[in-house]
């Protein structure tokens, strides 16, 4: 009885000691809270509409340089009337602290996808670039976390009215993955099932290595939990054009030698399992104290026959990170092109709606010399040579040249100079003043 009662308080001990293993190494996903490090709220004003709106931004840029340029939805930088908002301002922590408060202009727009390129006027300290992965690596099923400052939560906020944009404000909503791949208005997006809210415009979708795959974009207008997030991928392509230096997913690790014709997937860093491994020898140990009880107990017995040992189920393989994407050359979003690239032609609304064909570059200014479409000597707020319309890569795009007065998208959004913007079919722009408007058509 005594043996009997021992190896019951043995195999107690062996229960109680395994317990704490458990609870002890529950812990939230730290990849996806570090990457609300990479987020940053956006707010905006038109004082032509007099209205204010939010969102957030993504944070771009390499490890260890000051961040520079943020990601956002085209959205949240336009009116209700579809106009640019002539104030941007990113905040770091709330407007109670204007010094966090930090101006912004847009430097890369696109008017057939729902996002843009900030230029913050002061580089930023406290936040960090975010790594990104191309969206065509995601999985339906997939778990994935939404990031931002939903206004639903500012709602909630005792001082929500004065925007608290700190690291720890950032809302984390979670879901998966319910389509890989789906178009809208030609723009490619990922379907998710995560909550989306207003506010949460311009902020990351992750996936639980906290790698940045998609934009937060929309939801749809009937039913719930049916959200969209715009492809990642356009922003890396338009940084690009801009020459800026961004992070994919593989980039951050010294790339290994290679020892198969299948790459292997990046090396997760070794946790401390001291304790974990004491546990565990602990409890082996109790293991081997109980057999030696129970055996002595039952020497004076026929030994039982030895029973055959089941194989252990095979421990699950942790979730392969997805292949570092390769990075694109393409000066703007990717769009399928006919073999040898569009051909376009420009409408000129000064010229009586003339039309000028695009073989390969096309110059607009009032130099006979050196531009292809000429204004007469004199024309207000045409430079001698403005603007310029080039083929790349099959796409369009639209360069200001140093013009004195300025080339214009046709929301008002002002080009910086010498950076590509992309233009499409039936998109418009115009030097100085909107009477010197073209229009792009596909010939």
């Amino acid at each position: 009885m005594k043996r009997k009662l021992a190896a019951t308080i043995l195999a107690l001990m062996l229960v109680l000691t395994l317990v704490p293993v458990t609870g002890a190494f529950a812990e939230g996903n730290q990849k996806v809270l570090d990457a609300r490090k990479s987020v940053v709220r956006v707010y905006t004003e038109s004082s032509y509409m007099g209205e204010a709106y939010i969102g957030s931004g993504i944070c771009l840029g390499t490890t260890g340089n000051d961040i520079e340029y943020i990601a956002t939805n085209r959205h949240v930088v336009l009116d209700s009337d579809g106009n640019m908002c002539d104030v941007i301002y990113i905040v770091l922590d709330s407007f109670q602290n204007f010094e966090s408060v930090i101006p912004a202009s847009v430097v890369y727009f696109d008017v057939s996808v729902d996002y843009c390129i900030l230029k913050v006027e002061t580089p930023i300290t406290s936040r960090v670039p975010i790594t990104m992965l191309s969206s065509e690596t995601v999985e339906p099923t997939q778990k994935v976390y939404a990031l931002g400052f939903p206004g639903t939560a500012d709602d909630l906020n005792d001082i929500g009215g004065v925007l608290p944009s700190r690291i720890d404000d950032v809302t984390v909503t979670s879901g998966t993955v319910t389509k890989n791949h789906a178009s809208s208005d030609g723009a490619d997006f990922i379907q998710i099932d995560v909550a989306v809210n207003g506010g949460n415009s311009g902020g990351p979708l992750v996936t639980e290595d906290g790698y940045c795959v998609g934009i937060n974009s929309f939801g749809a207008a009937r039913g719930e939990a049916t959200n969209g997030a715009i492809y990642i991928d356009y922003v890396f392509n338009a940084l690009e054009g801009l020459e800026v230096e961004y992070m994919l997913a593989g980039d951050e690790a010294p790339t290994q030698p290679e020892t198969s014709a299948v790459p292997t997937a990046p090396v997760e860093p070794e946790k401390d399992n001291t304790l974990l491994y004491v546990l565990i020898g602990a409890a082996a140990l109790v293991v081997i104290l109980v057999v030696v009880i129970i055996a002595v107990s039952s020497s004076k017995k026929k030994a039982p026959q030895p029973v055959q040992a089941t194989a252990s189920a095979q421990p699950a393989q942790p979730m392969q990170p997805a292949q570092p994407a390769q990075r694109t050359v393409a000066v703007n979003a990717p769009e399928a092109h006919p073999q040898g690239g569009a051909a376009f032609s420009l409408v000129g609304s000064a010229f009586s709606g003339s039309v000028f064909p695009v073989k390969e570059s096309a110059v607009i200014g009032r130099n006979a010399d050196t531009c292809n479409i000429v204004y007469p000597e004199g024309t207000p707020g045409v430079s001698s040579v403005h603007c310029r319309v080039a083929l790349v890569n099959g796409a369009l795009n639209l360069f200001d040249l140093n013009s004195s007065y300025g080339t214009y998208l046709e929301n008002g959004v002002k080009l910086e100079p010498n950076r590509p913007y992309p233009l499409h079919e039936g998109d418009s722009f115009y030097l100085a003043k909107r009477e010197n408007t073209f229009t792009v058509v596909r010939r």
